[in-house]
């Protein structure tokens, strides 16, 4: 599972926040506030870094997640040409090819909330990837940040104090995260009546002369969009200070991923429903990626970010095995076998990572980000739309090996019993009796197959994956869990350390003489102080 709930903190790290669910089930912000922070790789919001592109083709700078620069060179052309489709038919709004001047028409009245279609049951390109097809006036998108930040400022906080949901401040916030995503480019265009009166003011020089050739050449230059790359974040202070100055901003138009007609109705869902923003914009921003997550994945927790950094430590104290497959077990959306793959592809260009997982959806899921994220055999930006308007991967991922299937069951099947150079995971782990105090956003939408731990400590899982690692893993090997914390994960370190050596050679293992199976068994503590992830390696031969 992507964690949910566990031992909370004293006092939460301000560098965990990032844009995504807290392991404790509340959404946080994305941004580290705190200078000089040494307790996560994040720069401080306010630090210049923070709006550079990263390095990688299909990777978010790491804070804020997702520079819209960025995620647009990312975009492939392929990409660019389908759009995934929208639970709705599609909006009036005017395609980008027909628009010929920054004016557009006055926004017109809220759209009255129309009956809900069921969320896509297929993987979609994320909202900051599809295509900007839409052109509409800003003040159709301030009007409805201002509708919604109304419902928000009646909710109050009222979620958080019923089930320790999002309140008003991180609600606000989605907000912003979802405009960052949908706008592309603005056009600073003059008001309306000031257009039309440039363009009467240039037919009427061109009727009367036709021996100016500058004059008829400039009037159609007045009056063309000049579209610019830009954000909500910063759209927004632009808007501040145009109103400040009272300039006015009725002619400025918006290159959209999706159209307001749909904005409108996500929020619908989101307030009425409480359906996870992520699940709405088909977008996790976790690490320095972007990964397609809806109904039938957890989305990825800033917590499960560690796991990168396990691998690479990993690397550092035996190198040798980057060369060896490792395995992400409960893969959901393919997160955790995706960043491990970019860890190790750095090391051994034929790296490989597999990613099983129970559920036919988060084995969907888990295929369609590796390719997006990490390409494809064929071509790292490859991808064909299908039929329902999902954008799917053209051939298998490189790096990450998806199959279906519980647990170890199909890496032994393929005979990868005692090769694996780690085994990666992040099971379900709730105790059964926790499972109705989730917030609803968790409770009600998230798959709880992927979090229900089973009765007593929630270890039914957790117990399997300790009883079987050592017969599949390489000697020096890495095994690393996340837990629900505190003293299950305390558990899962003792389960661990009586893992007996002579019982894995019974089964054809590496080793035995009666050993323990693992060493430098530990507990260590997630992004918000939390002991909450176990790791140990595989004890070698000798």
């Amino acid at each position: 599972m992507r964690g949910v709930l566990g031992t909370p903190p004293a006092a939460e790290c301000p560098a965990a926040m990032t844009r995504g669910v807290h392991a404790l089930g509340r959404l946080l912000p994305r941004a580290c506030p705190l200078a000089g922070c040494s307790c996560c790789s994040l720069p401080p919001a306010s630090s210049p870094s923070s709006s550079l592109p990263s390095t990688g083709p299909l990777h978010a700078p790491p804070v804020p997640r997702r520079a819209a620069a960025a995620v647009r060179s990312s975009t492939s052309a392929a990409a660019a040409s389908s759009s995934p489709s929208s639970p709705t038919p599609a909006p009036a709004s005017k395609p980008v090819a027909a628009a010929a001047g920054p004016a557009a028409p006055s926004p017109a009245p809220s759209p009255a909330p129309s009956p809900a279609a069921p969320l896509a049951s297929t993987p979609q390109l994320p909202l900051c990837r599809r295509p900007a097809a839409h052109v509409e006036p800003l003040a159709a998108v301030e009007r409805w940040r201002r509708a919604q930040a109304e419902r928000i400022a009646a909710l109050g906080d009222s979620w958080e104090q019923r089930d320790g949901g999002p309140g008003a401040e991180l609600l606000l916030r989605e907000l912003d995260w979802v405009l960052d995503d949908v706008i592309e480019a603005v056009s600073y265009g003059p008001p309306p009546a000031a257009a039309a009166a440039a363009s009467s003011s240039s037919s009427s020089a061109t009727a009367s002369t036709t021996t100016s050739a500058s004059t008829t050449a400039s009037a159609p230059a007045a009056t063309a969009a000049r579209w610019e790359e830009t954000s909500w974040r910063l759209l927004e202070p632009a808007l501040r200070a145009a109103a400040t100055r009272r300039r006015d901003t009725s002619g400025w138009a918006v290159r959209l991923r999706e159209p307001t007609s749909v904005l409108w109705e996500w929020w619908e869902r989101r307030l009425t429903d409480r359906v996870p923003f992520q699940y709405l914009i088909s977008s996790a921003h976790w690490h320095t990626y972007v990964l397609a997550v809806g109904p039938g994945v957890l989305v990825p927790r800033p917590e499960t970010e560690i796991f990168p950094r396990l691998v690479a430590e990993a690397l550092a104290r035996r190198p040798g095995l980057a060369a060896a497959p490792w395995a992400d077990l409960g893969t959901g959306s393919g997160a955790i076998a995706i960043a491990a793959a970019d860890v190790l592809r750095k090391k051994n260009k034929a790296a490989e990572v597999w990613a099983v997982d129970l559920s036919p959806t988060a084995v969907a899921y888990a295929s369609f980000n590796a390719a997006l994220v990490l390409g494809t055999a064929e071509s790292s930006s490859s991808s064909s739309s299908s039929g329902n308007g999902a954008t799917q991967p053209a051939a298998a991922p490189q790096h990450v090996r998806v199959a279906l299937g519980s647990w170890f069951g199909p890496l032994r099947a393929v005979g990868l019993a005692g090769r694996l150079g780690g085994v990666l995971s992040n099971p379900p782990y709730i105790p059964r009796r926790e499972m109705s105090g989730l917030q609803e956003e968790v409770g009600r939408h998230e798959p709880a197959g992927a979090l229900d731990g089973g009765e007593g400590p929630g270890l039914d899982s957790l117990q399997e994956l300790c009883d079987g690692a050592a017969e599949m893993l390489a000697p020096g090997g890495l095994i690393a869990f996340e837990t629900a914390g505190g003293e299950q994960a305390d558990l899962v370190a003792d389960l661990l350390r009586r893992q007996e050596g002579a019982a894995v050679a019974a089964a054809g293992g590496p080793d035995g003489g009666g050993s323990g199976a693992f060493e430098d068994v530990e507990v260590l503590e997630d992004c918000c102080g939390v002991r909450r992830f176990v790791r140990a390696y595989r004890r070698a031969a000798g």
